[in-house]
């Protein structure tokens, strides 16, 4: 009997956590004693404590803990289920990873850091929810800026900077808070802390920091430490290339980069926008090739909200507009450009920054006036099209600049179909535009045929034609007849 003691104890713990789950929720009514047992890290965090942050039922100073006999049970005991973790904000499943009993392990032995994490807590089920959160580097980095680095506490904030320093999380932070990040280390971090070298190199390397990326390629020693914490042969001479890269790192502008968006600037025809963001990575620079995934790709080249909150709208449309995967917006399935475009642009944060605005539309318009349809940068005005054909946008238009919206989608395809010698493969996006203007400005006899024709229906809600041979002739059919409500939508109006 005695040997199955510390099982039987082990599944009554467990189905009492998991009755009060079911029951009650994972945070009981009275916390306080829970709360007093992590109070160390409650100190060390320098904010309030998450709404909604989870209690684990066993912990260190619980006569429970004591009774679980092996470090497995007791990380068993901890795992939280997914159930619980999915309804919890970021924050509070930050907290649980901070407030994890085995948490601190991670910092115990310098040199090992990496292979730690990844036996401690990548496994954990809280870990694994946060890979899955779009915003946990932002969040990351909050409580980082506000964290103490007490004597007391030093332990836990040398492992919050290796948790920092993982990739999946850190992958979403774009140049500029990694630029703050850094900065806050430098001003207020102990800079010699291993912990914080590491937090600091993957930081950069995160980014593909040139200057960085250049010592890596040619010190095998610097790069196994950001690859693996390792220190055997870590001496201050590598130290201080750490710190001086950083130095540099918060003061380096990507020169080249007007260059590199020469075609853009010249189709726009208009001068690029006074307080306009400069992209640090962009296609076409050696460190753009470095990157291995296209979700990194995309969370390096997102702007902060407090920079975007500080810009003009016209500068916000012009960040769109350089937005490096904005060109991609037409390599898309000919029929799936809508849906492309929400996908690639919809959830960047300059276009939700966007729609929060009003005057948006007007100032699409202003930019479409002059812009040329025939430069070198042929795709770009037709993804502006796309974006101006947002019903949020048109919507902000009154009816005078909405027909003048209409006429100047004429003029421009009638040019390009003038210098390309026929019509371009992209003139339905120009009969989108022409569709969603008429519909948003409630045209009448448009209207009645939306009304009659489902395939004009599935056109204005997501850009879809049939081109099967069977409908393609209807196909045909519904553009043409945009064509002709559009001119006479143009000449209604001019009359009356």
């Amino acid at each position: 009997m005695k040997s199955n003691h510390p099982i039987c104890l082990f599944f009554y713990i467990l189905t009492c956590f998991f009755f009060s789950c079911s029951k009650e929720g994972h945070i009981p009514e009275n916390d306080q004693p829970y709360l007093e047992l992590i109070q160390d890290r409650l100190d060390c965090m320098n904010m309030p404590r998450p709404e909604g942050s989870y209690n684990y039922p066993v912990y260190p100073g619980m006569k429970a803990w004591d009774l679980l006999e092996t470090e497995n049970e007791k990380i068993q005991a901890c795992q939280i289920p997914f159930s619980i973790l999915e309804s919890m904000s970021t924050q509070a499943v930050i907290q649980a990873i901070w407030e994890y009993p085995f948490f601190t392990d991670i910092a115990g032995r310098e040199g090992l850091f990496q292979t730690d994490f990844d036996r401690i807590i990548r496994e954990t089920n809280a870990f694994k929810e946060l890979e899955f959160r779009r915003d946990g580097g932002k969040y990351l980095l909050e409580r980082y800026q506000n964290m103490e680095r007490l004597a007391s506490e030093d332990l836990l904030v040398k492992s919050y900077e290796i948790f920092f320093a993982q990739s999946e999380p850190s992958y979403q932070l774009s140049y500029p808070e990694r630029k703050y990040a850094v900065q806050c280390i430098l001003e207020k971090k102990s800079k010699n802390e291993v912990s914080t070298l590491f937090l600091m190199g993957r930081l950069m390397e995160g980014i593909f920091y040139p200057p960085l990326m250049e010592e890596l390629e040619r010190n095998q020693i610097l790069k196994t430490f950001l690859e693996t914490s390792a220190i055997d042969q870590l001496d201050d001479s590598f130290i201080n290339k750490i710190v001086s890269n950083a130095e540099e790192f918060l003061v380096y502008k990507n020169e080249g980069y007007l260059e590199l968006i020469k075609d853009e600037l010249d189709c726009m025809n208009m001068p690029r926008p006074e307080g306009s963001f400069d992209y640090y990575l962009y296609p076409g620079m050696k460190e753009w090739s470095y990157f291995n995934s296209t979700s990194h790709m995309f969370t390096t080249s997102q702007i902060p909200e407090n920079i975007l909150k500080e810009m003009s709208t016209q500068a916000v449309i012009q960040a769109i507009w350089e937005y490096p995967f904005f060109f991609e917006l037409l390599t898309s399935i000919r029929d799936n450009y809508e849906f492309n475009f929400q996908g690639t642009i919809g959830y960047t944060n300059a276009y939700q920054e966007l729609i929060t605005r009003p005057g948006v539309g007007p100032c699409l318009l202003a930019r479409y006036r002059p812009m040329d349809f025939i430069g070198a940068s042929v795709l770009h005005p037709k993804n502006f099209e796309l974006l101006f054909c947002q019903y949020d946008f048109l919507a902000q238009l009154n009816d005078q600049e909405k027909i003048e919206v209409v006429s100047l989608a004429f003029e421009k395809e009638f040019i390009r179909r003038e210098y390309y010698g026929q019509i371009s493969g992209t003139a339905e996006i120009t009969w989108f535009l022409i569709a969603r203007t008429m519909h948003s400005a409630r045209y009448a006899p448009f209207m009645k045929e939306v009304e009659e024709k489902e395939n004009l229906q599935m056109f204005l809600e997501a850009f879809f034609i049939d081109w099967r041979p069977s409908q393609a002739e209807q196909s045909a059919l519904m553009l043409y007849s945009i064509y002709e409500f559009g001119l006479q939508f143009i000449n209604y109006h001019t009359l009356n």
